[in-house]
């Protein structure tokens, strides 16, 4: 199979039609798989259907792409490709384009018009050439409708000329780059903008001499003539509208070749301790790369791999490939990055890097499945990471990562399940949610415990040389591994990728039995497979009981060991394997025992071991805080106890100590006394020598704090600045917090900061954000109103930290009454922001409302926002991630 797709990787070189005839052929397959039941019948009938029209159902199309109408172009068009050309000139200005479409048309010519997706508002048209001959566009709705009386039979061939507006191309001053997920290719060049549309790219581009360009192919052919440079790129292999990408500006270029793979980096960064770490940034790549190769048995199928770091880049990264693109914060590490720092790095180039494979080589037919891609993406970058980092428990750090992010989603009123429906690619965006970045990866990490590592690797390997270069749905992957086990795959598909909300089990002993009864925290009838383990002490003897829900009852029961004969002083400990999901009830009286006795898990699990188990534990008791069966006193409590005991272990775990701090800093505002809990956390700054670690201290401190010994502390801490081991964007950070709580100083604060900060894309974004913090609330008023702005939203990572400080908990009712026109602004944040932006405004909103006219105006609004989309209105109650808001009445 190697061979064969090193065969395919020649074809390269060949003509372009060749290459797109392959294309076609592997990824328009005539079966349907049920595709799903989110597609509604008329996708099933265009794709079943043996002829392809554009019935006047289909045609009749609003401002996006639904189901029916990209299942029936999906039929009537093959062999597509595009040839793009954008003339960019110094400054922001409206950008001069053309676009070629070329296809094969295989539709019934009638009366009916193909339509082409085009951004009405930001673009202007000048002409639309098809076969030859002009034509007057019929341009509304956001399509342009090609008249079935211009197509023919066979080829065609589109050319429209036209302006597009740098907002489509998140134009920053003097460099730009394209972000197309989910659906926004057709913001700036016409284009059939779903996924199983898959086309080749080739790519011109003019711009200032002096500037620099990446896009997903390598550079065919560049020169310089008056001032411009004329860049022209190799087409592309066959790759899904949403990405296509490029980038061009004032970019440094660092080139590294490690191991027979070439890796080129863009960037902006001027600090030598951060350009320093491109080499580890490049090699991790390649490492991933390599692991890959390994894995699925087929090369890096693509010409290149460069990527391209970005300061305020709306994502941790995007896996465009040969044109990755990431965040510069994620990327570029303080000196003193925490281990978790690093590991997070390393992840998100891993996950990066898997996409190659498992969303580009093979992409989702349609957006319900966009999280075929992403589950795999994490749980590969979960396994990369396993082997780069052997000294790490990744099993602790797995928890840590996806169950509790998971969990997050998971408890509030707006769960969903893994695979949502989607009847237009509008709503593509409000798809993306923790469930399908983390509790996915948990699926998975249950399916191929139940089918084995083998099986799913073999499973995998067919799937992606089945529709290499193709598109593909999660049923056919599932009849895939049917193939290769007698396992109930599709009965565990079933419940845990179609269905909501996730399990609770009440736990309790009766005689010689434990007894175990499994109900849904949203209140299905569902039945979670999974099997996890349940210990039982009674003294000092320790029982350990295995559980295994299969699917098919509520209550599962296990006789007690005949040894196990006085249950009325045992404690009761769920999940100490780690290896199950939900919300697990001991008891009240197993609970107390477990608080009051913190070395109680020391004694069932070892002291110096089962460290994935006590945070199996933790995380349990950190959930059964939010549902309010434990009291923020006793969680801090024991969650001080417990950092005291961790950091005297010879080898304490980093991982675990961190988790501590920030569950701690977080209960702060929940205390009604903080100040002892905040002293004890500033007693164990001064005891430790980790620097990592007091960093997470000091900023996690800083972000909660509230008595004013607290914060004379921290700004003590800050006064040093980077002598205390504090990065300047920690630094920064703090700086805010200050001036919070210090509103006499905050001007002072504000000026030392400034002076500290010496990237110039930095400074923009402190110019930007300052002002929230100002001691004059007519001044943050008026921030606000800004950020009802599009233009000011542009840089999303900085509207958004912005915005945190305007609703932080120490302006009260005042960040309250921001909640409800904030909340009216989210369509308008949908259509224009990126695919994470609602749901980031939601959280970064809400999350820290605490007052009760908080809750007051949250439920206004969704008393008053009765025709909000459903999809929409989900991510406000995801937002909601603390129990005791969500037992507030919606009147």
């Amino acid at each position: 199979m190697m061979l064969r797709i090193r065969t395919n990787l020649q074809w390269r070189i060949l003509p372009l039609l060749l290459l797109i005839s392959f294309v076609c052929h592997t990824s328009r397959g005539e079966a349907n798989d049920g595709a799903s039941a989110t597609m509604s019948s008329q996708v099933a009938a265009a794709r079943d259907g043996t002829s392809a029209t554009m019935s006047s159902q289909v045609a009749a199309t609003r401002d996006g792409v639904s189901a029916a109408l990209a299942a029936a172009r999906a039929m009537c068009i093959d062999s597509l490709a595009y040839r793009l050309h954008f003339a960019f000139e110094e400054g922001s200005g409206d950008t001069e384009a053309s676009a070629e479409i070329s296809f094969l048309y295989r539709g019934d010519i009638d009366e009916r018009a193909l339509p082409l997706d085009l951004t009405c508002a930001a673009n202007h048209l000048s002409r639309v050439i098809i076969n030859g001959k002009k034509h007057t566009p019929d341009f509304r709705d956001d399509h342009i409708y090609i008249p079935s009386r211009a197509l023919r039979k066979g080829h065609n061939l589109i050319r429209v000329e036209y302006t597009t507006c740098s907002d489509a191309l998140n134009r920053r001053g003097d460099y730009l780059y394209t972000l197309f997920v989910p659906f926004k290719a057709h913001s700036a060049f016409p284009c059939f903008d779903q996924p199983d549309m898959k086309a080749s790219f080739c790519l011109t581009l003019d711009i200032p001499a002096e500037w620099s360009a990446v896009g997903n192919g390598s550079v065919a052919r560049e020169r310089v003539e008056r001032g411009v440079r004329h860049v022209e790129f190799m087409p592309t292999e066959p790759l899904s509208t949403y990405l296509f990408a490029f980038a061009a500006g004032h970019f440094n270029t660092d080139t590294f070749d490690i191991r027979g793979h070439k890796i080129g980096i863009l960037h902006r960064e001027n600090a030598l301790e951060k350009c320093a770490q491109l080499p580890r940034i490049a090699d991790e790549v390649v490492t991933s790369l390599e692991w890959l190769e390994r894995y699925t048995g087929i090369p890096y199928p693509f010409m290149k791999y460069d990527l391209v770091i970005l300061p305020g880049f709306q994502f941790g990264g995007m896996e465009h490939t040969g044109a990755t693109f990431y965040n510069d914060t994620r990327l570029f590490l303080a000196p003193h990055a925490s281990p978790d720092d690093r590991l997070s790095r390393s992840e998100l180039i891993a996950h990066e890097t898997a996409h190659m494979w498992f969303g580009d080589l093979v992409t989702m037919r349609w957006f319900d499945d966009v999280w075929t891609k992403e589950v795999f993406a994490n749980y590969f970058g979960a396994a990369i990471t396993r082997d780069m980092y052997p000294d790490v428990d990744h099993d602790l750090l797995w928890l840590r990562r996806y169950q509790d992010a998971s969990m997050s989603h998971d408890r509030t009123p707006g769960a969903t399940s893994i695979r949502q429906p989607l009847d237009d690619m509008k709503d593509a965006s409000l798809i993306y949610n923790n469930i399908i970045y983390n509790k996915a990866p948990v699926m998975l990490s249950k399916l191929r415990d139940m089918v084995g590592e083998e099986s799913l690797q073999t499973a995998l390997r067919e799937y992606l040389t089945t529709y290499v270069y193709g598109n593909a749905t999660w049923p056919q992957l599932i009849e895939i591994l049917a193939r290769h086990t007698d396992k109930p795959v599709r009965e565990f598909s079933r419940t845990w990728v179609d269905a909501r909300g996730c399990p609770v089990y009440d736990i309790s002993l009766s005689e010689d039995r434990l007894i175990c009864r499994q109900t849904d925290l949203h209140g299905s009838e569902e039945v979670w497979p999974q099997e996890f383990e349940v210990t039982v002490m009674v003294d000092e003897d320790v029982y350990r009981i295995p559980v295994k829900f299969t699917g098919d009852t509520h209550i599962y029961q296990a006789t007690l060991p005949a040894t196990l004969k006085d249950t009325t002083s045992a404690v009761i400990i769920p999940n100490t394997d780690g290896k199950g999901y939900g919300i697990f009830k001991p008891g009240q009286n197993s609970i107390s025992r477990l608080l009051e006795d913190p070395a109680l898990l020391d004694k069932v699990l070892g002291a110096d071991g089962g460290e994935a188990g006590k945070m199996a534990i933790l995380l349990n008791l950190h959930e059964l805080a939010l549902l309010g069966d434990i009291t923020p006193e006793q969680w801090c409590r024991h969650l001080d106890t417990r950092i005291v005991a961790e950091r005297r272990k010879e080898r304490p775990d980093p991982l675990m100590s961190a988790s501590m701090v920030k569950w701690i800093a977080q209960t702060l505002y929940d205390l009604p006394n903080p100040e002892e809990m905040e002293v004890k956390l500033m007693q164990l700054y001064r005891r430790i020598d980790d620097i990592s670690l007091r960093n997470i201290i000091a900023t996690s401190l800083a972000a909660n704090c509230r008595s004013r010994r607290a914060v004379d502390f921290i700004y003590d801490l800050w006064s040093r600045g980077e002598e205390s081991g504090l990065s300047e964007t920690q630094l920064t950070n703090i700086a805010y917090e200050l001036c919070v709580r210090r509103p006499s100083m905050a001007h002072a604060i504000l000026l030392k900061q400034r002076a500290r900060i010496g990237n110039a894309d930095r400074m923009a974004d402190f110019e930007f954000i300052a002002p929230a913090v100002d001691p004059d609330p007519a001044i943050r008023k008026r921030v606000f109103e800004m950020l009802s702005d599009v233009k000011s939203r542009r840089n999303e990572p900085r509207a958004l930290r912005t915005l945190s400080l305007l609703c932080h908990p120490h302006y009260g009712e005042e960040s309250a009454a921001l909640i409800y026109p904030a909340l009216a602004l989210l369509p308008e944040i949908k259509a224009t922001g990126d695919i994470f932006f609602p749901a980031q405004w939601c959280s970064t909103l809400l999350s820290s409302q605490r007052s009760e006219g908080a809750g007051a105006e949250l439920r206004r609004y969704l008393r008053d926002a009765t025709d909000i989309n459903p999809l929409l209105r989900n991510k406000i109650l995801n937002a909601l991630k603390n129990y005791k808001i969500l037992t507030q009445p919606e009147r």
